[in-house]
């Protein structure tokens, strides 16, 4: 892509690459660690890899959604866009400093809306309405779709050589719900980057462009796997392969699915959903209710916080402009 657009944005993007891979990946990259079948540097090929094949081959319908279907930015894409990813920037920062994962994506939206309330922007409340809808109906598809997979794995009883088995299906699952990243709500990078070429057309990015965006992911998810590998393996559950092929596959189903309606949603929210909904099957004992109930606490309050934040900082620059 051919930069003509604002330098500031460009960099703010850049930096939110990288942000979404200390958020979201290290996030994704969590429950795989604590199955030691998939080696970490293949975990982070792997899924950034589908970061730069998932959109040539799926198409970026959920990134046409973050630039044009929630708020009309044909009037000022740059600017806009620059004020959502600050602001979705900062709410992340704030919650991931206390070591509790939040959604980037639903931060990302909020942003989005409350920069174009501030702006006087167009706000599609229709197509937000749907959208944040799906967003909260995903973590309970997701929980019960784990909840599922363990009831059947339940049925089928342990055979002789199953550890083996799971930790094999392990490498899939995780294949799985790195597509389904790429093709959800890890296109918001792409139309922040596609923001910051001027002109919002994402048919502008190159494989080049592309590889930029994962190789800062990555980066990202390895700086992050720390902090975020002992709150979802440790502090929301104590993960067996089972519980991580159960959430990985349901997460990667629900937003696989979300991804054809071209409506983002949160592989944060679904994974530790699935997480819970998985160890809910084992006995509810097992789950660490404190840990989940701070997380979703930090899950309701990211979407007004975002709002509003976006809001001021957008109001605040249509004064002086």
């Amino acid at each position: 892509m051919s930069f003509t657009g604002d330098g500031t944005l460009l960099a703010a993007a850049l930096v939110f690459a990288v942000a979404a891979g200390l958020n979201d990946g290290s996030t994704l990259l969590s429950v795989g660690s604590r199955v030691p079948r998939l080696q970490l540097i293949w975990a982070v090929v792997i899924a950034a890899a589908a970061l730069v094949a998932t959109p040539l081959l799926l198409g970026t319908s959920v990134a046409a959604t973050f630039l044009s279907g929630l708020v009309a930015l044909d009037a000022a894409p740059e600017g806009a866009m620059l004020f959502a990813v600050l602001t979705a920037l900062a709410v992340v920062a704030l919650l991931g400093s206390r070591g509790i994962p939040t959604s980037l994506t639903v931060a990302t939206i909020g942003g989005l809306v409350g920069t174009g309330l501030g702006r006087g922007l167009e706000v599609h409340w229709g197509r937000v309405s749907a959208v944040i809808g799906v967003a909260l109906i995903a973590p309970i598809a997701g929980a019960l779709a784990a909840y599922a997979v363990v009831s059947l794995a339940g049925r089928v009883g342990a055979r002789r050589g199953a550890g083996r088995l799971l930790r094999s299906l392990h490498v899939g699952a995780f294949g799985l719900q790195s597509v389904a990243y790429g093709a959800n709500d890890g296109q918001k990078m792409l139309a922040a980057y596609a923001a910051a070429g001027g002109s919002g057309a994402l048919g502008g990015l190159t494989l080049l462009d592309l590889t930029v965006i994962a190789l800062l992911f990555a980066f990202g998810a390895v700086i992050g796997l720390r902090r975020y590998a002992r709150t979802l393996g440790l502090k929301v559950l104590p993960v067996r392969p089972l519980n991580a092929v159960a959430a990985e596959v349901s997460a990667a189903g629900v937003a696989t699915g979300a991804g054809l309606l071209g409506s983002p949603v949160s592989s944060t929210q679904s994974l530790v959903a699935a997480l819970v909904g998985s160890g809910l099957r084992e006995g509810h004992l097992r789950v660490r209710w404190r840990t989940v109930s701070a997380i979703g606490l930090a899950w309701l309050t990211t979407f007004p916080l975002a709002v509003g934040l976006g809001a001021a900082a957008g109001g605040a620059t249509r004064m002086l402009a």
